[in-house]
């Protein structure tokens, strides 16, 4: 990504790892993924779907299916391809009153000059409310947002997540109060 007003420069953050998900426990050799192992395949292949122009390739659909994520390739068929500026897993670092904050975002996609989304991956056992993930996540979304201010400046912001279960893939807008982290 290059630098400048409206860019990031990489060499500036550095990443972390999510903790939404529990550690992996001890499973036997042919046991399907634990919760946190999937989580981050997941994301790889949701990234490397963002790194394809949004294309669905027969490697990302392989790999889908071979995770039991069916519902992924079928929401990815369904949603417009992502704008020519879209970054995944873009990490973040600054310090708000002496305190250090860290962390990755998902995907972030400039819809049009100056207005940025984040969007925000979830992978689980079950659904959750809109208002749950409003009351859950919105925190780590402002953090975010102020990451996304520092990084390119933006005019506007918004954010969703997107919930990844065995229900089925769902998106939930999540509005954003912009409590001053920026």
């Amino acid at each position: 990504v290059s630098e400048g007003e409206g860019s990031v420069a990489r060499e500036e953050i550095w990443r972390v790892e999510d903790e939404e998900v529990s550690a992996p426990g001890p499973r036997a050799a042919d046991a399907p993924p634990d919760a946190r192992t999937l989580g981050k395949q997941v994301h790889a292949v949701l990234e490397s779907w963002l790194l394809q122009g949004g294309r669905l390739t027969d490697p990302i659909r392989a790999r889908l299916g071979e995770l039991g994520q069916e519902s992924v390739t079928r929401w990815l068929e369904s949603v417009p391809p992502p704008p020519a500026n879209a970054h995944a897993e873009l990490p973040f670092e600054w310090l708000v009153d002496g305190v250090p904050l860290v962390g990755v975002l998902d995907r972030v996609e400039e819809s049009s000059p100056g207005c940025w989304r984040i969007i925000d991956y979830k992978v689980s056992v079950r659904r959750k409310s809109d208002a749950d993930l409003a009351a859950l996540y919105g925190a780590q979304l402002e953090i975010y947002a102020g990451a996304l201010d520092r990084l390119v400046k933006p005019r506007e912001v918004s954010a969703a997540l997107v919930q990844i279960t065995p229900e089925g893939v769902f998106e939930t807008e999540v509005p954003l109060e912009r409590t001053g982290l920026s």
